[in-house]
């Protein structure tokens, strides 16, 4: 077909007659480029880079072999401006050199550094140019002068304690530098804060309380109490208590040997022995007699007979010691004027107690049920048991000569009381 073309074209010129002046503008069909030679693309900028890969051929920085520097322009042809050159920045509103480490507004991303920012965020406190991670100590102000999350710890620091009860003795510890905290102590050991009668400085009181706070309660102040079963107001050694005050049924002595029988006491004298004798004189006009009946004695513990207050009682077996009795006649008339046998066994329940009426000592004797005085003088000497007492009774009477006459009364005895075997 083009041979036809190409024949139509040149009968076409031959009919004209005419040969064509300028042949550049056309085109041949099966090469439009013509002359078949490659497009050649310029190189404007002489960057060695060609119009079809150099994206500004008018400058000669820019150009796929360019590096890409921080401009807003696409230096080195890849479609991107400024890439891999971003920074982060940080607000350094204190001018100290040193971003906020957690700014409120957030952070700008540029290759370029904005205004009032720059490129580390290490500042704790962005509104103090003195407070930043350049600072070479951390001073005592209480503040992370150098942002490390440690506070003061370049200072020199003294130790107290919290002294809550200001007493002069504290507990838990404080660090300080500076000035000495307020409600603070130097000396440590209190075991309660809040009151201020407790601390190491105080002496140990009876309370039931750690007084000197040594972990004690009571230590070396409490009385020693035993155990008083009997009521008899005397206790017994092997069950005791330490205490501030006698619990129930304890009492502050330890004298009793038989604590199930209050009838047996103090110094647990448990027998009596001894003599007692009966003397009677009588004084009427010029003449005199005497009489004195002697008698021994002998008795234990009695455990029918209680008397109280006192602190024994004794079932005493009296014997007549007719041997020992001395009698001018005058026992005769004793026995004729009063009747009944002036010697003879005779047998009382003694009792003796220490502070009687008036607060002396004095035995009674037992007669139907009750009590009654029988010897007012008496003096016990408690650590050997020796015992004497003394009755001295005067009567005035008229005698058979119708005279006044005056008799003297003397019971008098000495006995010795033995400890028990069971103290």
């Amino acid at each position: 077909m083009h041979r036809w073309l190409m024949i139509g074209l040149f009968g076409l010129i031959a009919c004209n007659g005419d040969t064509p002046e300028d042949t550049d503008d056309l085109i041949d069909i099966d090469n439009p480029g013509g002359g078949g030679e490659e497009e050649v693309f310029p190189d404007d900028d002489n960057d060695g880079y060609t119009s079809d890969d150099d994206c500004d051929d008018t400058n000669p920085d820019i150009n796929p072999g360019a590096d890409e520097i921080c401009d807003s322009i696409d230096n080195n042809c890849d479609g991107r401006a400024d890439e891999g050159l971003d920074v982060v920045w940080f607000p350094d509103v204190d001018e100290d050199g040193y971003g906020d480490e957690d700014p409120e507004g957030g952070v700008l991303i540029s290759c370029q550094q904005p205004f009032g920012h720059i490129d580390n965020d290490g500042d704790c406190d962005d509104e103090d140019p003195e407070i930043n991670p350049g600072i070479a100590a951390d001073d005592c102000n209480d503040v992370d002068d150098d942002c490390d999350g440690d506070t003061d710890e370049d200072a020199e620091f003294s130790i107290a304690y919290n002294d809550n009860d200001n007493d002069g003795y504290g507990t838990s510890e404080v660090r300080y530098c500076g000035d000495v905290p307020d409600e603070t102590t130097a000396q440590s050991g209190d075991c309660d804060d809040d009151n201020d009668r407790v601390n190491p400085g105080r002496p140990e009181i009876c309370d039931e309380i750690d007084n000197n706070c040594d972990e004690q309660v009571d230590e070396g102040v409490t009385t020693t109490y035993y155990r008083d079963r009997d009521e008899d107001g005397f206790g017994i050694p092997d069950t005791t208590r330490d205490a501030c005050s006698a619990p129930s049924g304890y009492v502050t002595n330890a004298d009793d040997c038989d604590d199930d029988n209050g009838l047996i006491a103090l110094y647990c004298f448990d027998s009596w022995s001894g003599t007692e004798a009966f003397q009677y004189s009588d004084t009427a006009g010029s003449e005199t007699f005497n009489c004195e009946l002697d008698y021994t004695t002998s008795g234990a513990t009695s455990t029918t007979t209680l008397c109280e207050g006192c602190a024994y009682a004794f079932d005493v077996e009296i014997t007549y010691d007719d041997e020992s009795s001395t009698d001018d006649g005058s026992c005769a008339a004793l026995t004729n004027e009063y009747g009944g046998t002036v010697s003879g066994d005779l047998s009382y329940t003694y009792a003796y107690s220490p502070e009687y009426l008036d607060g002396d000592p004095a035995i009674l004797v037992s007669y139907m049920g009750d009590w009654y005085l029988w010897m007012d003088t008496v003096s016990l000497d408690e650590e050997t048991g020796a015992l004497t007492y003394r009755y001295t009774q005067i009567l005035s009477g008229v005698d058979d000569e119708g005279g006044t006459y005056y008799d003297a009364r003397t019971y008098s005895g000495e006995a010795t009381w033995t400890l028990s075997e069971t103290e």
